[in-house]
């Protein structure tokens, strides 16, 4: 069920938005704004409601085309005795036509302020660390629903509590960071036959996660990064229940070393970044865990003519002290193995592949077309992701695309073969 705090948020939302219209008072030119104006001023609120179809979800059920209904609210109140504030959320309906399944999130709500050269933020945030295009490899802090039906892939972001604290010291910034609340992600995962179901495992102590990174503007920008936490691909224990056993997602706690850098050469963007994780099986003996490994992309990125942009990046992962699930002997043991390889995306020890990301905007910057590609060459697996948006008026906006998955069905990609979609989605923001 939703919690009671979004539709607080909603009802502040159209009581906010009914003050647009208000009319003034004739008889009191000089008179101050009504209540409703008074309030609309002060949350600063942007409010959204969205109506989409989906042609399948990712729940690998046999059932196709899904109505989803959501209201999104952030609320950017005025500033007060120095202090900023800051609150975003939304509320979903899915598969409206036979089940009311509702999700409600408070993706980040936190204050903020200036102390000289300090800058501090408290409260639910999404951490984004990392300079490459859409794929990060320091991006470690924030957690994503992948099973949301959210037609902006950036939307599966949610935030978690955390302190963040910044020292600007002209070109450089030091940041230290605090994140004391674990939230697991939302993981697509299929079915493994009768007496095997997947249950999450909490981490018994959430409140180690912390991490430092160094950042750099200029002619080259570019950071270092560490990260203590829990990562965000799970380990595999065994959790043995009354119905049978459950697979239990266990996330397992990390040390990520981070660099990125990005820089421009004529009219090319050139980035990149780079991170070693460490993980507790540091050789590689346990099959149902994470070995260490590190993860790499580089990328140009270019305005081939106006308003068309091309971003093209290299991937490689090699995993350390690497072991073949598929050549377990024992057929469960094999199974079981093979499926955490997939988790952590380490079926070989070396995997080479490519992004492309082309975008054009046309007709005075109302429509934008985009294609999102991820391959993968020697798994063989990847992701096709076109998507056309557009406004029809400063309020209005339509989207169309799709998610299509395909390779072997021990891979990243081809496991998610069964959830591929088509989606359209219209939005009215104001």
């Amino acid at each position: 069920m939703s919690k009671p705090w979004v539709y607080g948020l909603l009802a502040l939302a159209w009581v906010a938005n009914s003050a647009a219209s208000e009319p003034e008072k004739e008889s009191a030119p000089q008179a101050q704004p009504g209540w409703l104006a008074q309030a609309r001023e002060a949350a600063g609120p942007t409010f959204s409601l969205r109506s989409a179809y989906w042609s399948d979800d990712k729940s690998y059920r046999d059932d196709h085309h899904y109505w989803v209904e959501s209201a999104w609210l952030t609320l950017r109140p005025r500033e007060w005795l120095g202090f900023k504030a800051y609150a975003d959320g939304y509320l979903q309906f899915q598969d409206l036509a036979r089940t009311v399944d509702d999700h409600a999130d408070l993706r980040e709500v936190y204050i903020e302020r200036s102390l000289g050269d300090f800058d501090l933020r408290v409260g639910r945030q999404i951490l984004v660390w990392g300079r490459a295009d859409k794929l990060n490899p320091t991006d470690n802090l924030s957690v994503r629903d992948y099973r949301q039906l959210f037609t902006d892939d950036e939307d599966q972001r949610t935030g978690l509590m955390a302190a963040d604290l910044t020292y600007n010291w002209g070109a450089f910034r030091f940041k230290a960071v605090w994140i004391p609340e674990w939230r697991s992600p939302g993981l697509p995962l299929p079915p493994l036959g009768s007496g095997l179901s997947w249950v999450d495992v909490d981490p018994a102590h959430p409140r180690s996660q912390f991490g430092f990174k160094i950042d750099h503007s200029g002619a080259v920008d570019g950071s270092l990064s560490y990260f203590h936490g829990h990562g965000k691909s799970p380990d595999l224990v065994l959790i043995p229940q009354s119905t049978g056993v459950g697979l239990g997602l266990d996330y397992p706690l990390l040390d990520v070393l981070g660099l990125d850098f990005a820089f421009a050469v004529g009219n090319l963007g050139i980035r990149g970044e780079t991170a070693y994780t460490r993980t507790p099986d540091t050789s590689g003996t346990s099959p149902l865990a994470q070995n260490p490994s590190l993860f790499t992309v580089v990328g140009v990125e270019e305005s081939v003519v106006e308003n068309f942009n091309v971003n093209v990046q290299y991937l490689n992962r090699w995993v350390q002290g690497y072991q073949d699930p598929t050549a377990i002997a024992d057929p469960t043991a094999r199974l079981l193995a093979t499926q955490a390889s997939i988790n952590a995306q380490q079926l070989v020890q070396m995997n080479h592949g490519v992004s492309v990301r082309p975008s054009y905007k046309l007709l005075h910057d109302t429509l934008e077309l985009e294609i999102a590609w991820v391959r993968w060459f020697t798994t063989e697996d990847q992701i096709l992701r076109p998507k056309a948006t557009y406004a029809l008026t400063d309020q209005w906006k339509v989207l169309v695309g799709g998610e299509i998955y395909s390779g072997p069905a021990l891979s990243f990609f081809g496991r998610l073969k069964d959830t591929s979609s088509f989606f359209a989605e219209a939005r009215w923001s104001f």
